[in-house]
């Protein structure tokens, strides 16, 4: 909706519907332009602070959310330690499986090894220490969730955190379960975290706070 205005800003002249003063000169334009803009920023906080008022929050936003208020506090320990849980997890694992062959070949000699225990905590021993540990674990202690989203795969224009990656591929040799401290926080920063992540590179991003 346009916006005409009856008299002259600067010297109070009547504009009858002229663009410049008859008086003065003085372009009334830009003063259109800027209540116009006015109207849609108070239109634009209106909005927002209903939003608010009704506690809704949008996951992807980058806005607190009462998901990220419970979880958030426990992030830091949780990278602290969910490294070094997860090789623990697959050498116990792969020790059970030791003990387990050499029970069963006590009781019916049929040889074997478990080589699928062993190549899974290669795997998992070789993930943490090369990326999970330096890419992962450290940003989370020292609350830069940014920082664990910010190495990406692009596939024309859809971005793949490399994180996620390595997430679900220790989850498979994790027996679905011991890889879950690296994947379950990987995705709970990814749809509640503190900032917000872009699949694809069609849009327009904020300036990133990268200490964040």
């Amino acid at each position: 909706m346009s916006k005409t205005l009856k008299f002259c800003p600067n010297c109070g002249a009547e504009l009858k519907g002229a663009k410049f003063c008859p008086e003065c000169g003085y372009d009334t334009s830009e003063e259109v332009f800027s209540a116009q803009d006015d109207a849609k920023e108070t239109q634009a906080k209106s909005k927002e602070q209903k939003g608010e008022a009704s506690g809704k929050f949008e996951p992807f936003s980058g806005k607190p959310n009462p998901v990220w208020d419970f979880i958030g506090p426990y992030m830091p320990e949780i990278g602290k330690w969910g490294w070094l849980a997860l090789i623990i997890l697959n050498a116990i694992v792969f020790l059970v499986d030791i003990i387990a062959y050499a029970i069963a070949n006590a009781i019916i000699p049929v040889g074997g090894f478990p080589v699928y225990s062993l190549i899974a905590l290669i795997v998992n021993v070789v993930l943490s220490l090369l990326w999970i540990k330096p890419k992962f674990a450290e940003p989370l202690v020292e609350q830069k969730y940014a920082k664990v989203l910010e190495d990406v795969i692009e596939i024309k224009n859809f971005r793949i955190p490399i994180i996620l990656l390595v997430g679900i591929i220790v989850e498979i040799f994790g027996y679905g379960w011991t890889g879950l401290v690296v994947l379950a926080p990987v995705l709970i920063i990814l749809l509640f975290g503190p900032v917000p992540y872009y699949w694809t590179t069609n849009v327009n991003k904020p300036v990133e706070n990268s200490e964040i």
